[in-house]
């Protein structure tokens, strides 16, 4: 899976091929970003004001998919799809749930992913050095080249940050 504008890690056991890598992204697409409302602050609107503010004194496109999380799979599948068309990436707005909703449809359909941490723990990003400030993650995405991280899946599930069996304290 490619992180567009996270730190460098290892590539992932069993990932695409560069013979099947995605083609290069377009600088003049439009980012899809999809929000999940229930994350973080529940501010959606604040969520979308931040990154539209940003992208506008950035002179960069964007495209917003808000949702709920009943919505987010959909959303983010659509999204990822579509992303992968224009030759742009997917942005995961909101915590590790949004983001493993949106990696899961990203990796899917191999486009790169994005990450905005809007979220409570923001496991994912702290771990591959992605500010949880979203201003600094939002200018680390457009400033940033894809990187790629190790994932695993169980049955065609992704985990990006753990999986568990049995108790879990």
């Amino acid at each position: 899976m490619k992180v567009a504008g996270a730190s460098q890690h290892q590539q992932a056991a069993g990932e695409r091929s560069s013979a099947n890598a995605p083609p290069p992204l377009d600088a003049e697409a439009a980012l899809i970003f999809v929000i999940n409302t229930a994350s973080g602050s529940f501010d959606a609107a604040g969520k979308r004001a931040l990154i539209e503010a940003r992208l506008a004194a950035r002179g960069r496109r964007g495209e917003l998919r808000i949702c709920g999380p009943a919505e987010l799979p959909q959303v983010a599948a659509t999204a990822a799809a579509d992303a992968l068309a224009r030759r742009t990436a997917v942005i995961a707005v909101g915590g590790d749930g949004s983001l493993n909703a949106v990696a899961q449809a990203a990796h899917a359909v191999g486009c790169p992913i994005g990450i905005l941490p809007y979220g409570t723990f923001n496991y994912f990003a702290r771990t591959h050095g992605i500010p949880t400030d979203v201003a600094a993650a939002l200018d680390l995405v457009l400033d940033g080249a894809p990187q790629p991280v190790q994932v695993a899946a169980i049955n065609d599930r992704l985990f990006l940050v753990n999986a568990s069996l049995g108790v879990y304290p």
